[in-house]
């Protein structure tokens, strides 16, 4: 019986070693073929089946509107897209909208306009106190004329005329109307809804005392370096026709590179919103302020949609801005990369 025994142990004991081996072979045919599938390698940049890339978006801008993080495009120059979606109300948002007697501007919440006097610093005055803008516009003034009170030690520059609402415009307009002949009446009268001071954007300067006259002799500086901080004349006094305006002190936040390109071009809000009208996101228009480089471009509105779809260059810093006519202008900063 023992003898018995001992012979079955050592039988289980060669199937055992039989099914180990089979486990063994079967376990390294598998791990050959996960190694030299290409399939199944993770990718560290994951496509969908058409080329697109699914891609996460981290946009410097308040204004652009609900991000799609959706498809991802690719131009021959090697420059990636991305898609973000703006609602239709912004087409009338923005530093560049264009409020004039034709894009009358379309009054939404204002409940970010600040009262001047808050904000400003001491190297400027301001006139009835009550002026209003927007945070921003009024930081960049202080800089602004801050440099300029440094620079020149004057202390009489005054602001004045903000954030105008549309009743007050309105009884501008009736009492301007009132002095004047139909005529200069038609072609120079601002109605309510077509002020630039609608927009929270802008101010006057003035002199006070008096004692000379913004844009001549020393106070030519405003004019030769609002673009520096920002700002534009808006209306130039060589440019009435075109604007049908006649304030040339009168300055318009814009931000930084518009300002200069208008600036050194000698354009006109009217005359940079049509230029940039004639480009796409494909063919920008290309401004170099200071050290940086931007690509600026213009994407119609959808008008059959509550959202614009828009193209933005993938991981740069961009703004989005509503021209108030018909759709966007998207600035992208192409150093930030």
């Amino acid at each position: 019986m023992g003898r018995k025994g001992e012979h079955i142990s050592k039988t289980k004991y060669g199937l055992s070693e039989y099914l180990a081996f089979f486990v063994c072979i079967i376990v390294s045919i598998v791990m050959v073929v996960m190694l030299f599938n290409p399939k199944d390698v993770p990718n560290s940049h994951s496509s969908s089946d058409d080329g697109y890339t699914v891609i996460d978006l981290n946009s410097k801008d308040e204004n652009a509107g609900s991000v799609d993080t959706s498809v991802e495009e690719s131009s021959e120059d090697g420059v990636e897209y991305i898609t973000i979606k703006v609602d239709a109300d912004s087409v009338y948002i923005g530093d560049l909208i264009l409020v004039n007697n034709t894009h009358l501007y379309a009054f939404k919440d204002k409940t970010e306009i600040v009262e001047v006097y808050e904000y400003k610093n001491k190297k400027y005055k301001i006139g009835s106190g009550e002026e209003c803008l927007f945070e921003k516009t009024i930081l960049a003034a202080n800089d602004f004329l801050g440099d300029f009170n440094d620079i020149s030690g004057l202390t009489n520059v005054t602001m004045v005329s903000g954030y105008i609402t549309e009743e007050a415009q309105n009884a501008k307009y009736e009492s301007y109307i009132k002095s004047v002949t139909p005529e200069e009446a038609q072609k120079w009268g601002v109605k309510a809804g077509a002020s630039d001071h609608h927009t929270g954007l802008s101010f006057n300067l003035t002199l006070y005392p008096s004692g000379g006259k913004i844009g001549e002799g020393e106070y030519s500086w405003l004019t030769e370096n609002a673009y520096r901080y920002g700002f534009i004349l808006r209306y130039p006094e060589d440019k009435s026709e075109i604007t049908s305006v006649r304030d040339n002190n009168h300055f318009r936040y814009v931000g930084i590179p518009h300002a200069e390109y208008m600036y050194v071009n000698n354009l006109t809000l009217e005359e940079y919103i049509e230029q940039l009208g004639k480009t796409t996101y494909k063919t920008p228009l290309d401004i170099k302020s200071g050290n940086k480089e931007y690509a600026v471009y213009y994407f119609p509105a959808d008008s059959s949609s509550s959202e614009t779809e828009i193209k933005i260059p993938e991981g740069f810093e961009y703004s989005v801005s509503g021209n108030n006519i018909d759709g966007f202008i998207v600035t992208v900063n192409m150093t930030t990369k």
